[in-house]
């Protein structure tokens, strides 16, 4: 039976200075800087690991979107692409295109791709000829590559990690019919260049649609402009890779999920802070889809969208220590025994998750600043300001406290306003 004390901020003789006792007790104390996570007692800092598509090497995996797009002035694609070196050098991979067959000769067929020689190239079709923009950069295992490739002033300007390469390129002096964006290959013996994709843009002149990629997500919706076209992700394969995608779109702006019993959620991000996309009546995808929530994006706290947080290494961190973490901990399917100190935000979030990973001794360390939402059942984290990680366990009164001022106390069972406590003297959480 749990023992019932009542504590609170202010109660008692003195008041808490929590500045002060944050500063004297935390080991880290995290606040959110875009992809950063910073430490204000050490400047031990912490960063963000938002998600990626992968797609594989083989044809037909790819993310089809319906947005036409003109060889023509105001052509503009652009995106992050990290290469995998897992295909043969010796075939052209393709990364982004319209492409309907291995051998298409039609007018405004473009393509974005790695040559048979490994390096990388933009070509297009228009006014009966090819166009071809090679470059001599070969891509190197693991790296980023920010490219841009626009028309503008009758040139075609490719740039690729902030050089540009190439700009002299003449553009078409007619303009071809309209091809469907194609993010991988579609075509029989196309072959797709493996490797991550995110934060995306599509369109023409200064209006682009993005394309952010998201955990878990085997059908995507986007808002692609003013006809509320979509994407639709196909036979995409290793859902929700993190990787730092340097992408904090959905963070910075928010998004919105919609849900359908035994289906994948579907992830509709804002354009803008507090601007929500409304798709359209009827849009196939959604068909028997009901919005679950939006959730609102600041450039300084964690809207919990899909992202992994990575932990400076100490043994409060290192979830392979057996001393401070349980077995459940390493259980859990967030843990990456090549990255220890990979905490999904759906787990660090929650002082019940905390407190199934940590041992005796270590449950009062750990304790994420939240912001929660009565859901009509329970209690909803629906932003997390920060986390304070404490160079000593805290039990009793004292963890009681650190609950309150987190904003955890809904999360423990109460008895008339009091926390209860167990044997081991930590605070008794609702089950």
């Amino acid at each position: 039976m749990g023992t019932a004390v009542g504590i609170g901020i202010g109660i008692g003789r003195k008041r808490k200075n929590w500045s002060s006792y944050w500063t004297t007790q935390s080991l880290y104390k995290f606040i959110r800087s875009g992809l950063s996570l910073i430490d204000s007692i050490g400047g031990n800092n912490g960063s963000i690991i938002t998600s990626a598509v992968y797609l594989t090497g083989a044809a037909s995996y790819y993310i089809n979107t319906p947005v036409v797009l003109n060889i023509a002035d105001g052509f503009h694609i652009s995106g992050s692409y990290q290469y995998k070196a897992n295909l043969a050098t010796n075939i052209a991979r393709i990364i982004m295109s319209f492409r309907a067959t291995g051998s298409d000769t039609a007018e405004g067929v473009w393509q974005l791709y790695l040559t048979t020689g490994n390096k990388f190239e933009f070509f297009y079709r228009a006014n009966g000829a090819y166009r071809q923009l090679t470059t001599n950069i070969t891509p190197v295992d693991g790296t980023w590559y920010d490219y841009d490739v626009h028309i503008t002033g009758g040139k075609v300007v490719f740039t690729l990690n902030g050089s540009v390469l190439n700009p002299d390129l003449v553009a078409p002096t007619s303009v071809p019919a309209g091809k469907i964006v194609v993010i991988g290959a579609t075509a029989a013996g196309a072959s797709l260049s493996a490797g991550y994709h995110t934060n995306i843009y599509l369109g023409s002149s200064s209006t682009y649609s993005r394309y952010p990629m998201m955990e878990h997500t085997r059908q995507v919706c986007y808002d692609t402009g003013p006809n509320a076209l979509h994407a639709l992700i196909v036979k995409v394969g290793n859902f929700g890779a993190y990787v730092n995608t340097k992408c904090s779109h959905i963070l910075d702006k928010g998004f919105a999920l919609w849900s359908k019993a035994n289906n994948p959620d579907i992830i509709v991000p804002f354009t803008d802070q507090g601007v929500e996309i409304v798709p359209a009546d009827g849009l196939s995808i959604l068909t028997g889809y009901a919005k679950s929530y939006s959730r609102i994006g600041s450039l300084d706290n964690i809207n919990m969208s899909p992202c992994i947080l990575r932990l400076p290494n100490n043994e409060i961190t290192d979830r392979s220590d057996t001393d401070s973490f349980s077995d459940a901990c390493r259980a859990a399917t967030d843990y990456d025994v090549n990255n220890i100190n990979d905490f999904h935000i759906s787990g660090i979030s929650s002082v019940a998750t905390l407190a199934s990973y940590l041992n005796n001794n270590f449950k009062g360390r750990i304790f994420p600043f939240v912001v929660t939402q009565w859901n009509g059942g329970s209690y909803d984290v629906i932003r997390m300001d920060g986390i304070v990680i404490l160079k000593t366990d805290k039990k009793g009164n004292e963890e009681g406290k650190i609950m309150t001022n987190t904003g955890n106390k809904v999360f423990a069972l109460l008895d008339n306003g009091s926390y209860m406590y167990d044997d081991d003297n930590y605070v008794i959480l609702n089950s």
